[in-house]
């Protein structure tokens, strides 16, 4: 463990103390499981003799335990425990102090199914609470998530790979007058991608995404919504000759969002979209080495988004060109030199002037 003392008198009137204490642990109770714990607490304030509106003190106190279990030579189990609590304390002439209470629970396997094939899986929960001294202002929020992953190296020249989310998150306001804001919102995620080499100078990579989110209000079913958004990712790299690279980047969103209820109390919800919009960008780069210590490099970017339930509304573009040099110099022994000096020129709705023409 270990303790720390220190006041400052920079003004006169002004005190500073921190105190910390902390403990590690790993034990090993039986072949293939491995245990951690670990323990911290912490005291840290500021006062002042005159002006008590500016004095506050923070007090935490961590917990922490893993437990890893490895029942095969591929296979790993895990489980992890946290608590965590901690005072803030704004002085004696402010409110809105308040205790905030976290609780943690992970548990993770991962399984090696073949030399180039990996699976790996989450899942836990959390909870999140705030007590406020003279309010009756407290919340309490709960996380629950899960997840799975799967990685494959199918050939030499192709890669996979397969991530499943889900989550959801509960918030909960005790008072009543503001539970009008307790609401359930949950988010499911899919993502595919693919790594091509074609040969030796050019790869390709795809990457898929579906992302739906939903937001249930407990008490005004008239604000529930469902967002969604699907994207596509395209990166092409190739290396035309040994010095020169160029890579060649397209994405694609489609966006939409709605109002997701019920006509009647006993129907079933009906999806109103209200807002749809399309977003296309792209970026083309080049990196020429012009020497072994000098490298000559360019970008061109751009992107567009279009309101799709609109016929009248013009899209949004912006983007810009960077074109600059690099240089790189190692005299050893920790002795080196980098340089980089880059002109740019952008445009868009919220670019400032500063940033559409620059060194």
């Amino acid at each position: 463990g270990q303790q720390q003392f220190d006041q400052e008198v920079t003004p006169e009137n002004t005190k500073k103390h921190v105190r910390s204490a902390s403990m590690d642990a790993e034990m090993r109770p039986m072949p293939r499981v491995q245990m951690k714990l670990k323990a911290e607490t912490s005291i840290s304030g500021t006062y002042y003799a005159a002006d008590k509106r500016r004095e506050g003190k923070d007090h935490g106190e961590v917990f922490q335990g893993s437990v890893g279990y490895q029942p095969f030579s591929k296979s790993t189990i895990s489980v992890d425990l946290e608590y965590r609590a901690f005072e803030h304390y704004l002085g004696p002439e402010r409110t809105g102090s308040y205790d905030d209470v976290r609780k943690n629970m992970k548990m993770s396997w991962q399984q090696t199914l073949t030399p180039t094939s990996r699976f790996t899986a989450q899942a836990g929960v959390s909870l999140s609470q705030s007590y406020y001294w003279d309010t009756d202002r407290d919340r309490d929020q709960r996380y629950q998530f899960a997840n799975v992953r799967l990685t494959s190296k199918l050939s030499p020249k192709f890669d996979t790979s397969v991530y499943l989310s889900g989550t959801k998150t509960d918030y909960v306001n005790v008072r009543a007058s503001l539970s009008q804001n307790n609401r359930t919102e949950t988010r499911l995620e899919l993502r595919p991608e693919f790594t091509y080499r074609i040969n030796e100078r050019i790869e390709l990579q795809q990457k898929y995404g579906v992302n739906i989110e939903f937001s249930d209000f407990i008490f005004q079913e008239n604000e529930n919504f469902l967002d969604r958004t699907i994207t596509f990712a395209n990166t092409l790299r190739t290396r035309l000759t040994m010095n020169l690279t160029v890579n060649f980047f397209y994405a694609y969103q489609h966006h939409s969002k709605g109002s997701y209820l019920r006509e009647n109390p006993d129907e079933e919800r009906v999806l109103d979209i209200n807002q749809e919009d399309r977003r296309d960008e792209m970026r083309i780069g080049f990196r020429y080495q012009m020497s072994k210590h000098l490298a000559l490099l360019g970008e061109n970017e751009y992107s567009r988004r279009t309101n799709l339930l609109s016929s009248t509304a013009k899209p949004f573009e912006d983007g810009g060109v960077e074109l600059g040099v690099e240089g790189s110099w190692d005299f050893g022994a920790q002795r080196g030199l980098k340089i980089s000096m880059t002109r740019v020129k952008r445009f868009g709705r919220f670019n400032a002037d500063a940033q559409k023409d620059y060194w």
